[in-house]
């Protein structure tokens, strides 16, 4: 006594099940592919960043534990270290050997070639060669011409000075009479 009314009882029709809605369903799943490799593309760049930057933590931490543990090793060194040692240590011919002989020869070196050094604070490079020969034939013609004359050795290369001057103007006089044969003298710290 109930009629089934069939058209009723859909709510959408049969059409649209077979794609006459004006979208391609093949059009549907490229765009979901072209979307799924960007979203996969900017997890992949997301997760990236986060490595690093916990890389980079981790790696500033490791860093500051060293240098913390630098410095409680040196200090410990320090505390433990008597007055009386000696740093005596056995050779294998059994006579011990003072490692804290050589401390005192190097600090008075050091302190020589600071008071040396403030005394004489300004020189005239006067050239740069790297050939040996060469260097040793300018020394010797630059002390002919009564100039004090030396070398430094910088890399590969032999700076040669001239002179030892307490005041930048006292090097400036002498750099004048050099600038005739070296063009491109010029003062510099020691």
């Amino acid at each position: 006594m109930q009629k089934q009314n069939i058209a009723q009882l859909e709510m959408f029709s049969l059409d649209a099940d077979r794609g006459e809605s004006g979208c391609d369903p093949s059009r549907l799943k490229l765009i979901r592919g072209y979307q799924k490799i960007i979203l996969k593309s900017i997890a992949f760049i997301f997760i990236s960043l986060l490595a690093y930057s916990q890389g980079v933590e981790t790696g500033k931490r490791q860093a500051a534990n060293l240098a913390a543990g630098l410095n409680n090793r040196a200090s410990a060194a320090e505390i433990t270290r008597k007055p009386g040692d000696s740093g005596v240590t056995p050779v294998a011919a059994g006579v011990p050997v003072s490692a804290s002989a050589d401390i005192p020869v190097k600090q008075l070196q050091a302190e020589a070639v600071k008071l040396e050094q403030g005394k004489n604070n300004y020189t005239i490079q006067v050239a740069s060669i790297s050939n040996n020969k060469n260097v040793k034939s300018e020394l010797a013609s630059l002390k002919n011409k009564g100039y004090t004359a030396f070398s430094l050795v910088k890399g590969k290369y032999n700076v040669i000075c001239v002179g030892k001057f307490e005041e930048k103007e006292d090097a400036k006089a002498k750099l004048q009479n050099l600038k005739t044969r070296y063009p491109d003298c010029q003062i510099r710290r020691l």
